[in-house]
């Protein structure tokens, strides 16, 4: 497994959201200067259509980091939106791609724990 954190700890983490891997590298950032442990890893049974990374974080912060999220998703809309001059955007750019944030999962994860068990 191909795991990059973004160098804080937790004791437990809880899945956030699937995201392409250049958002989760991004979300890692803005999490670490959130004081958000967190780390991005493929999921253990990946779609077959796009490479996706699953965003665990902290347990105890995951509310603040789903606010952070929604945050940085928005910002990134609103700049597709602008185009690279500034100004709206007539074709669409990748970024309009990037899907609302879903519902996080609700359990939560010890590090490395059912890593060899398939999700149910």
């Amino acid at each position: 497994m191909s795991r990059r954190g973004n160098g804080l700890t937790a004791d437990t983490y809880a899945p956030l959201v699937d995201l392409a891997p250049h958002l989760a590298d991004a979300m890692l950032d803005a999490l670490r200067e959130a004081g958000v442990a967190a780390y991005a890893a493929p999921p253990e049974q990946p779609a077959a259509e796009e490479a996706l990374d699953r965003l665990y974080v902290d347990v105890d912060l995951k509310h603040t980091a789903e606010g952070i999220l929604r945050v940085h998703l928005t910002r990134l809309r609103d700049a597709a939106s602008r185009g690279p001059e500034g100004v709206a955007a007539d074709d669409p750019s990748p970024a309009d791609d990037v899907p609302p944030a879903p519902a996080a999962p609700s359990d939560t994860e010890q590090p490395g724990a059912g890593r060899d068990k398939p999700e149910t």
